[in-house]
């Protein structure tokens, strides 16, 4: 029986090699795609996240005699919501700096000083540092908390107003709306829009109705 010769030895080395090349190669292409739909999956879970809190906030709006329920500096849009238990109020902000749409929201208040530091902080918070979580705090948190919840290019806000979609008006900074006595109301519908940063281009519209008005 006749053995290899060493040019044919040195071709099935070749050959193997190829094979490995072109195995590796491969293997490391479904990796990277496994990576990116992994990414993918997990930034759509925390978008459906970030949109039930979003309605969730807006739902539970609570009207005080000193702030405003929905406030939009331009740049951040404040919320003041009954906590989880029904027992406190929270202040919570919303924004979209660096191209990230976050959440920021207090601790459960109980006094009225409490509540208005934190329209303060939450007017401030599209300055704070996020973290990305997969999963926001309680909404009875002990402690203020600030989460990423999209990577997103742009956002933007509308009312319906007299039977349109309009921009929400530019109220004064630091509640000084209220302490002119003018408490506004909240609008009866917000229109959200969200335009993703990263893939192709996609924009998300939510719309928020009030259900029912005291």
């Amino acid at each position: 029986m006749r053995g290899l010769t060493l040019i044919e030895a040195l071709l099935a080395l070749a050959a193997m090699a190829l094979m490995a090349l072109i195995s590796s190669r491969a293997i490391d292409g479904m990796l990277r795609s496994q990576g990116l739909a992994q990414a993918d999956e997990a930034q759509r879970a925390s978008l459906q996240i970030g949109l039930a809190q979003w309605t969730r906030d807006l739902d539970h709006l609570s009207r005080t005699p000193y702030l405003s329920a929905v406030h939009w500096n331009g740049r951040v849009l404040r919320l003041v919501r009954r906590s989880a238990s029904e027992q406190a109020l929270q202040v919570v902000a919303w924004s979209a700096e660096g191209q990230v749409w976050q959440r920021w929201q207090s601790a459960a208040l109980r006094e009225r000083s409490a509540l208005m530091q934190a329209w303060q902080d939450g007017g401030a918070a599209h300055a704070r540092p996020a973290q990305a979580a997969a999963v926001l705090p309680s909404a009875d948190s002990g402690q203020g908390s600030n989460a990423v919840l999209l990577e997103t290019a742009q956002w933007s806000l509308q009312y319906w107003e007299a039977g349109a979609w309009i921009a929400p008006p530019v109220l004064p900074e630091e509640g000084a709306d209220s302490a002119a006595g003018r408490i506004v109301e909240a609008p009866r519908a917000i229109r959200l829009q969200l335009r993703r940063a990263q893939g192709p281009p996609q924009t998300l519209v939510l719309d928020w109705l009030e259900r029912s008005r005291p």
